[in-house]
């Protein structure tokens, strides 16, 4: 998202980019050279067809993100991508970002979720 938006890149770029440099060890290689990759870099220039992803998401209504310390991790996403922090439920944390959110659970603490309709792929 930040290498096709020029303006959340000169805004947050720094910032994300000492983020990632300091989770890099707890990142899969192809999670840390997603991040580190620069468009056209590389002799074979820029992505081509087969290095795009397979889908292409047109909405998210939320996600939940497990991290070690809440408060923490709400001040991130606050200061550096501008999302709202709010409560709901009985305490629960999450950040906004226009239509979606992001769900924050403590690690240890985590929200068993069982669907309605298991689904087996």
């Amino acid at each position: 998202m930040i290498r096709h938006n020029a303006p959340l890149a000169a805004r947050h770029g720094a910032a994300l980019r000492q983020f990632f440099i300091a989770v890099q060890a707890r990142l899969t290689e192809p999670a840390w050279q997603a991040w580190n990759q620069r468009p056209g870099a590389g002799p074979a220039g820029p992505p081509g067809p087969a290095q795009r992803p397979p889908v292409t998401i047109s909405h998210l209504d939320h996600l939940v993100l497990t991290v070690a310390d809440v408060d923490r991790a709400t001040r991130f996403y606050q200061q550096v991508l501008g999302m709202r922090p709010v409560t709901f439920g009985t305490g629960r944390r999450a950040l906004e970002f226009g239509p979606s959110k992001i769900n924050l659970h403590q690690a240890g603490q985590e929200i068993p979720r069982t669907p309605a309709v298991p689904t087996n792929w």
